[in-house]
Protein backbone atom coordinates (compact mmCIF):
# COMPACT_ATOMS: atom_id res chain seq x y z
CA UNK A 1 0.00 0.00 0.00
CA UNK A 2 2.74 2.48 0.68
CA UNK A 3 4.45 1.85 -2.30
CA UNK A 4 1.33 2.28 -3.94
CA UNK A 5 1.19 5.84 -2.59
CA UNK A 6 4.75 6.79 -3.30
CA UNK A 7 4.01 5.98 -7.38
CA UNK A 8 1.16 8.08 -7.14
CA UNK A 9 2.83 11.03 -5.27
CA UNK A 10 5.84 10.44 -7.76
CA UNK A 11 3.35 10.72 -11.25
CA UNK A 12 1.37 13.76 -9.69
CA UNK A 13 4.98 15.22 -8.97
CA UNK A 14 5.86 14.75 -12.69
CA UNK A 15 2.70 16.15 -14.04
CA UNK A 16 2.83 18.76 -12.07
CA UNK A 17 6.61 19.72 -13.57
CA UNK A 18 5.46 19.42 -17.12
CA UNK A 19 2.53 20.87 -16.73
CA UNK A 20 4.18 24.24 -15.12
CA UNK A 21 7.17 23.67 -17.60
CA UNK A 22 4.21 23.86 -20.48
CA UNK A 23 2.62 27.63 -19.08
CA UNK A 24 6.48 28.49 -19.12
CA UNK A 25 6.75 27.92 -22.91
CA UNK A 26 3.29 29.62 -23.63
CA UNK A 27 4.14 32.35 -21.71
CA UNK A 28 7.80 32.70 -23.02
CA UNK A 29 6.78 32.40 -26.60
CA UNK A 30 3.83 34.48 -26.44
CA UNK A 31 1.86 33.70 -30.34
CA UNK A 32 -0.43 35.79 -32.66
CA UNK A 33 -2.16 35.39 -36.23
CA UNK A 34 -3.63 37.61 -38.74
CA UNK A 35 -4.09 37.58 -42.51
CA UNK A 36 -2.16 34.68 -42.64
CA UNK A 37 0.82 35.85 -40.40
CA UNK A 38 1.71 33.81 -37.48
CA UNK A 39 4.26 35.76 -34.93
CA UNK A 40 6.01 34.81 -32.02
CA UNK A 41 7.87 36.37 -29.52
CA UNK A 42 10.76 33.80 -28.73
CA UNK A 43 13.94 34.32 -26.18
CA UNK A 44 17.03 35.36 -28.19
CA UNK A 45 18.74 31.98 -26.28
CA UNK A 46 16.95 29.94 -28.97
CA UNK A 47 17.86 32.14 -31.37
CA UNK A 48 20.97 30.23 -32.80
CA UNK A 49 22.74 33.00 -34.69
CA UNK A 50 26.08 35.53 -33.70
CA UNK A 51 24.47 38.90 -31.94
CA UNK A 52 27.04 38.99 -29.20
CA UNK A 53 28.14 42.67 -30.15
CA UNK A 54 24.43 43.53 -31.25
CA UNK A 55 23.11 46.05 -29.21
CA UNK A 56 18.74 45.18 -29.50
CA UNK A 57 16.60 48.32 -29.73
CA UNK A 58 13.61 46.57 -28.72
CA UNK A 59 10.34 47.74 -28.86
CA UNK A 60 11.06 50.27 -31.49
CA UNK A 61 8.13 52.41 -33.02
CA UNK A 62 8.48 52.06 -36.68
CA UNK A 63 5.83 53.31 -39.60
CA UNK A 64 4.27 50.78 -41.51
CA UNK A 65 5.19 52.67 -44.78
CA UNK A 66 8.90 52.02 -43.71
CA UNK A 67 8.12 48.72 -42.58
CA UNK A 68 6.70 48.06 -46.09
CA UNK A 69 9.79 49.19 -47.66
CA UNK A 70 11.96 46.58 -45.76
CA UNK A 71 9.39 44.04 -47.32
CA UNK A 72 9.60 44.86 -50.65
CA UNK A 73 13.85 45.02 -50.71
CA UNK A 74 13.62 41.74 -49.76
CA UNK A 75 14.63 39.35 -52.75
CA UNK A 76 16.15 36.04 -53.67
CA UNK A 77 16.88 34.19 -56.47
CA UNK A 78 17.18 30.47 -57.02
CA UNK A 79 20.41 28.99 -56.81
CA UNK A 80 20.55 25.36 -58.65
CA UNK A 81 19.13 25.82 -61.19
CA UNK A 82 20.26 29.66 -61.64
CA UNK A 83 16.96 31.96 -61.52
CA UNK A 84 16.36 35.76 -61.66
CA UNK A 85 16.03 37.76 -58.09
CA UNK A 86 12.76 37.44 -57.80
CA UNK A 87 10.81 39.61 -54.24
CA UNK A 88 10.02 37.46 -51.55
CA UNK A 89 6.87 39.53 -50.72
CA UNK A 90 4.38 40.64 -53.17
CA UNK A 91 3.59 44.52 -53.13
CA UNK A 92 -0.10 43.59 -52.32
CA UNK A 93 0.95 41.14 -49.15
CA UNK A 94 3.63 43.92 -48.22
CA UNK A 95 0.76 46.22 -48.14
CA UNK A 96 -1.41 43.98 -45.62
CA UNK A 97 1.93 42.84 -43.51
CA UNK A 98 3.64 45.79 -43.03
CA UNK A 99 0.88 47.35 -39.92
CA UNK A 100 1.08 43.52 -38.44
CA UNK A 101 5.02 43.74 -38.01
CA UNK A 102 4.82 47.03 -37.17
CA UNK A 103 2.40 46.16 -33.89
CA UNK A 104 4.47 43.39 -33.00
CA UNK A 105 7.89 45.24 -32.96
CA UNK A 106 6.01 47.68 -30.71
CA UNK A 107 5.39 45.52 -28.23
CA UNK A 108 8.57 42.89 -28.58
CA UNK A 109 10.55 42.91 -25.10
CA UNK A 110 14.41 43.61 -25.19
CA UNK A 111 15.35 40.31 -24.50
CA UNK A 112 13.05 38.44 -27.62
CA UNK A 113 13.45 38.60 -31.11
CA UNK A 114 10.55 37.92 -34.15
CA UNK A 115 9.87 34.38 -35.35
CA UNK A 116 7.24 34.55 -38.11
CA UNK A 117 5.50 32.54 -40.62
CA UNK A 118 3.62 33.54 -43.35
CA UNK A 119 0.99 31.29 -45.62
CA UNK A 120 0.19 32.38 -49.19
CA UNK A 121 -0.99 30.60 -52.16
CA UNK A 122 2.84 30.42 -53.34
CA UNK A 123 3.64 28.29 -49.66
CA UNK A 124 5.03 29.12 -46.66
CA UNK A 125 7.32 31.57 -45.83
CA UNK A 126 9.71 31.34 -42.31
CA UNK A 127 12.18 33.61 -40.88
CA UNK A 128 13.52 35.89 -37.54
CA UNK A 129 13.70 39.73 -37.32
CA UNK A 130 15.07 41.91 -34.85
CA UNK A 131 16.23 45.57 -34.50
CA UNK A 132 19.82 46.62 -33.17
CA UNK A 133 21.48 49.75 -33.19
CA UNK A 134 20.03 51.86 -36.49
CA UNK A 135 19.40 48.24 -38.41
CA UNK A 136 17.08 45.80 -38.75
CA UNK A 137 17.73 42.19 -39.46
CA UNK A 138 15.96 39.59 -41.48
CA UNK A 139 16.86 36.07 -41.61
CA UNK A 140 14.94 33.63 -44.08
CA UNK A 141 14.92 30.09 -43.34
CA UNK A 142 11.83 29.17 -45.85
CA UNK A 143 10.87 31.02 -48.46
CA UNK A 144 7.43 29.87 -50.33
CA UNK A 145 7.53 26.41 -49.01
CA UNK A 146 11.64 26.02 -50.15
CA UNK A 147 13.96 25.38 -47.46
CA UNK A 148 17.26 27.20 -47.23
CA UNK A 149 20.10 25.30 -48.48
CA UNK A 150 23.15 26.76 -49.74
CA UNK A 151 25.83 23.76 -48.49
CA UNK A 152 29.42 24.76 -50.70
CA UNK A 153 29.93 20.59 -50.29
CA UNK A 154 26.63 20.20 -51.99
CA UNK A 155 25.94 17.69 -49.79
CA UNK A 156 22.52 18.69 -49.95
CA UNK A 157 21.13 20.59 -53.07
CA UNK A 158 21.03 24.30 -53.02
CA UNK A 159 17.65 25.51 -52.87
CA UNK A 160 17.93 29.90 -52.88
CA UNK A 161 19.70 33.01 -51.43
CA UNK A 162 19.02 36.09 -50.50
CA UNK A 163 20.21 39.29 -52.97
CA UNK A 164 21.26 42.19 -52.16
CA UNK A 165 19.21 45.66 -52.43
CA UNK A 166 20.45 48.74 -52.04
CA UNK A 167 20.87 49.60 -48.33
CA UNK A 168 21.03 45.95 -46.88
CA UNK A 169 24.39 43.90 -46.45
CA UNK A 170 24.94 40.28 -45.43
CA UNK A 171 25.48 39.53 -42.17
CA UNK A 172 29.20 37.45 -41.71
CA UNK A 173 30.45 34.76 -39.68
CA UNK A 174 33.72 34.09 -38.90
CA UNK A 175 35.88 30.71 -40.30
CA UNK A 176 39.08 29.27 -39.83
CA UNK A 177 40.55 31.05 -43.19
CA UNK A 178 38.40 34.20 -43.15
CA UNK A 179 34.62 35.53 -42.98
CA UNK A 180 31.32 34.22 -44.87
CA UNK A 181 28.47 36.10 -45.57
CA UNK A 182 25.04 34.36 -44.51
CA UNK A 183 23.29 35.05 -47.64
CA UNK A 184 19.83 34.25 -45.59
CA UNK A 185 20.59 36.77 -43.54
CA UNK A 186 20.45 40.60 -44.71
CA UNK A 187 21.19 43.63 -42.35
CA UNK A 188 19.07 46.54 -43.55
CA UNK A 189 19.32 50.34 -42.59
CA UNK A 190 16.50 51.05 -40.12
CA UNK A 191 15.84 54.03 -42.84
CA UNK A 192 15.36 52.25 -45.78
CA UNK A 193 14.21 54.29 -49.00
CA UNK A 194 11.30 52.17 -50.79
CA UNK A 195 12.85 50.99 -53.56
CA UNK A 196 11.63 50.89 -57.04
CA UNK A 197 10.07 48.13 -59.00
CA UNK A 198 13.08 47.95 -61.25
CA UNK A 199 15.49 47.19 -58.16
CA UNK A 200 19.06 48.51 -58.78
CA UNK A 201 20.59 45.65 -57.21
CA UNK A 202 24.63 45.25 -55.82
CA UNK A 203 27.17 44.55 -58.40
CA UNK A 204 27.67 41.05 -57.25
CA UNK A 205 23.81 40.38 -57.88
CA UNK A 206 21.86 39.72 -61.28
CA UNK A 207 19.68 42.94 -62.18
CA UNK A 208 15.82 41.86 -62.62
CA UNK A 209 14.99 42.37 -66.54
CA UNK A 210 12.13 44.73 -67.07
CA UNK A 211 8.42 42.96 -67.27
CA UNK A 212 7.63 40.76 -70.74
CA UNK A 213 5.29 42.19 -73.29
CA UNK A 214 4.92 38.77 -74.72
CA UNK A 215 1.58 37.43 -75.74
CA UNK A 216 1.56 34.38 -73.23
CA UNK A 217 1.78 37.12 -70.78
CA UNK A 218 -1.07 39.43 -72.00
CA UNK A 219 -3.03 36.65 -72.44
CA UNK A 220 -2.87 35.79 -69.08
CA UNK A 221 -3.64 38.81 -67.62
CA UNK A 222 -6.42 39.27 -69.63
CA UNK A 223 -8.21 35.89 -67.95
CA UNK A 224 -7.46 36.85 -65.10
CA UNK A 225 -9.24 40.00 -65.27
CA UNK A 226 -12.14 38.49 -67.08
CA UNK A 227 -12.44 36.00 -64.59
CA UNK A 228 -12.42 39.34 -61.83
CA UNK A 229 -15.05 40.89 -64.09
CA UNK A 230 -16.94 37.41 -63.88
CA UNK A 231 -16.84 37.52 -59.86
CA UNK A 232 -14.97 34.12 -59.67
CA UNK A 233 -12.52 35.57 -57.90
CA UNK A 234 -12.87 38.95 -55.37
CA UNK A 235 -10.15 41.89 -55.46
CA UNK A 236 -7.70 40.31 -53.33
CA UNK A 237 -6.82 37.05 -54.98
CA UNK A 238 -7.32 38.96 -58.95
CA UNK A 239 -4.10 41.74 -57.47
CA UNK A 240 -2.29 38.97 -56.02
CA UNK A 241 -2.56 36.88 -58.82
CA UNK A 242 -1.40 39.61 -60.92
CA UNK A 243 1.60 40.37 -59.20
CA UNK A 244 2.72 36.81 -59.53
CA UNK A 245 2.33 37.27 -62.95
CA UNK A 246 4.35 40.43 -63.63
CA UNK A 247 7.03 39.20 -60.90
CA UNK A 248 7.63 36.31 -63.41
CA UNK A 249 8.47 38.59 -65.71
CA UNK A 250 10.90 40.67 -64.26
Amino acid sequence: MKTNHLLIRNALFISFIILFNACGTFKEERTYSKNGLTVTYRSFSRFGGDIQNEIIRHPIDIPNELLGNHLLSLWHRKIDPPGRPRPVFLKAEAQGLSPLFAKAFQKIKPEKYLHFEYESPRGLTEGDAFASADKIHWRLSRINGKIYSNDPLRIRKPTWKLVRTKGQKFQTVKTAIDQKSQENWVIADFQLSKPRRKTRLSPSSETPSKPSQSPRLRKKLKTLKGLFDDGLINEREYQQKKEELLDQHL
